[in-house]
């Protein structure tokens, strides 16, 4: 069609776009199902520099390239049949109706509330993301304490090798509470203290968070939630708001809300890629507790598990396919 690319690999893809900067993208699985797939502005970085995954942007996704948005719309007519979802982070004009369902507004840093809409666009964003088991409960407690302040913006990898090396060095010494209470107490709360414990627990060097896990075990302490039975019954009937904010240096929403999931509890998770996806669909920010709200209340909708739609959301993310 004229007006219409269609880079047939990785170094003709890029060489187009650095050419027309100013041009747009569909992204797009070969079978053209509009699913996950978004329209961006050529510039956008979800679809241009280096792909976070795999060796390059063409593969199992093709992208249809355009000057104009005029020419994209005419392609995705007859060859996909629906609506293409602008990206939400690179916010691209809509164009005529038919390529974009909806108009795509600026961020509102605002933080305004998520509509009966916007909801409806979630569920139709969420329906097509594959369901997947809840396999992330932890019951032993002492696990679920370093796992608090280790699973904030740390790579899994280094998360499981930290947790693997407590388990395999030093579970049979630190397995309380009162033994965390005693190993932290061994050592001075300075840069080198807290090395040295991060040291002794994870085997390796992240001080900063064996600072945090001073302050979160001053917390448990405080509380009176010394066993997993006290501290899974917390999580239950805990509200961030009204238990947990503000009461242990450096952690959030996020870190309380994957405790009580790793508890048990059938919520989400407000982390940045949550956040990231929702903001992509509806096309402006929204606090965290509207974005929990919004999820879960998107999952009931769809007959889900929260908690279990979060990791399907997750998945996605770290397979480049939500933005």
């Amino acid at each position: 069609m004229s007006g219409v690319e269609l880079p047939r690999d990785n170094d003709s893809y890029l060489q187009w776009t650095a050419t027309h900067s100013t041009g747009y993208v569909i992204n797009i699985q070969r079978s053209l199902n509009p699913g996950d797939a978004r329209l961006h502005r050529a510039s956008c970085r979800w679809i241009n520099g280096s792909p976070s995954r795999g060796d390059g942007f063409i593969g199992s996704y093709i992208k249809v390239c355009a000057e104009s948005l005029a020419d994209l719309n005419a392609w995705a007519g007859p060859q996909v049949g629906s609506t293409i979802r602008p990206c939400g982070t690179c916010l691209p004009v809509p164009p005529e109706p038919g390529l974009a369902r909806r108009p795509v507004r600026a961020i509102d840093n605002g933080e305004g509330a998520v509509t009966e809409a916007e909801i409806g666009l979630l569920v139709e964003a969420c329906r097509s993301l594959p369901t997947r088991p809840w396999e992330y409960e932890e019951h032993d407690y002492v696990t679920n304490v370093l796992l608090t302040v280790l699973n904030l913006q740390m790579r899994n990898a280094t998360v499981e090798r930290s947790i693997a090396h407590y388990r395999a060095h030093r579970w049979d010494e630190v397995n309380t509470l009162n033994d965390l209470e005693d190993l932290l107490a061994r050592f001075p709360d300075d840069k080198e203290g807290n090395t040295q414990i991060a040291r002794y627990l994870w085997g390796n060097n992240h001080w900063t968070r064996a600072g945090w896990l001073r302050g979160f075990v001053v917390f448990l302490a405080a509380e009176n939630l010394r066993t997993r039975h006290e501290l899974r019954d917390w999580a239950r009937r805990s509200d961030y708001h009204k238990d947990f904010a503000g009461r242990v240096p450096h952690l959030g929403p996020a870190a309380h809300h994957w405790l009580v999931m790793r508890l048990g509890v059938d919520t989400v998770k407000p982390d940045v890629h949550l956040r990231r996806f929702v903001v992509s669909v509806i096309g402006h920010s929204v606090s965290d507790r509207e974005l929990v709200r919004a999820v879960t209340e998107t999952a009931r909708c769809l007959g889900r598990s929260p908690r279990e739609l979060d990791a399907a959301i997750w998945e996605a993310a770290a397979l480049g396919i939500t933005s």
